[in-house]
């Protein structure tokens, strides 16, 4: 938990502050008594009519690191709360990305917090273009791609990184994500490169999800065996139904 800023940090803190001047003026940084940070106010997102949208939120960080990626939060319950896919928690939480999936080099680089925001207003952009579908009954009415929710959303992830991968060389490359990285080592998958040029954002990216979140280290397991199982032989045979004629 940081207690006290780096200097690098309050450098950090002084550019975001500045670069929300120039995005989103009614935004502000408020420190709290306790260590951590919020982000709060009015985000204001421009139809194509040329008519502004105003949306009241708080951008909450873990402690008051500006390093680290902070989450956002519906204010003032603009949005329903009870619609799966609308992509926003019981608790107001926006559901942006998986957490394997979450932009954490991006925003520790220059002008983070600025393309952070960038994404948040693109997804207030989809809200708005999902409460217009919502209400002519357009499907779907999510109008972007989308990761489906808890367990699923995660094998999904998995299913869509890894479908060039047999199953050992998926366990390969989830007990290198599971244990201390050891640089300018080949890749685990077995493609004969160096980590660096094949697998490795996709380690870095489970093995950070991991610390954070354990129980996707189960959900990982559960879908090497379900890997497994598919890369079977009998699983492999197609079955003959009744009444049907085999090719």
């Amino acid at each position: 938990m940081v207690k006290r800023l780096t200097d690098a940090g309050s450098r950090r803190w002084r550019q975001d502050a500045a670069d929300l001047d120039q995005v989103q003026p009614s935004l502000r940084i408020v420190h709290l008594g306790v260590p951590r940070a919020r982000i709060e106010g009015i985000v204001k997102v421009a139809r194509p009519d040329g008519r502004v949208d105003s949306f009241e939120l708080s951008i909450h960080y873990p402690n008051l690191d500006p390093f680290a990626l902070p989450d956002t939060f519906d204010a003032v319950g603009r949005f329903p709360r009870n619609e799966p896919d609308r992509h926003i928690e019981p608790n107001g939480r926006f559901c942006l990305w998986l957490p394997q999936t979450e932009p954490v080099d991006d925003f520790q680089r220059p002008g983070g917090l600025r393309r952070y925001i960038s994404r948040v207003e693109e997804f207030l952009v989809l809200q708005r273009l999902y409460d217009v579908r919502r209400k002519h009954n357009i499907l779907p009415h999510w109008p972007g791609e989308e990761w489906a929710h808890g367990t699923e959303g995660h094998k999904q992830w998995f299913r869509e990184t890894t479908a060039d991968l047999t199953a050992n060389q998926l366990e390969h490359l989830l007990t290198a994500a599971e244990t201390p990285a050891r640089p300018g080592y080949r890749c685990p998958c077995g493609s004969g490169k160096r980590v660096g040029n094949c697998h490795k954002r996709w380690i870095r990216s489970l093995r950070r999800t991991m610390i954070k979140h354990p129980g996707i280290s189960i959900i990982a397991h559960e879908y090497l065996e379900e890997q497994r199982d598919a890369d079977s032989p009998k699983s492999q045979v197609t079955p003959r139904l009744p009444g049907r004629h085999q090719a």
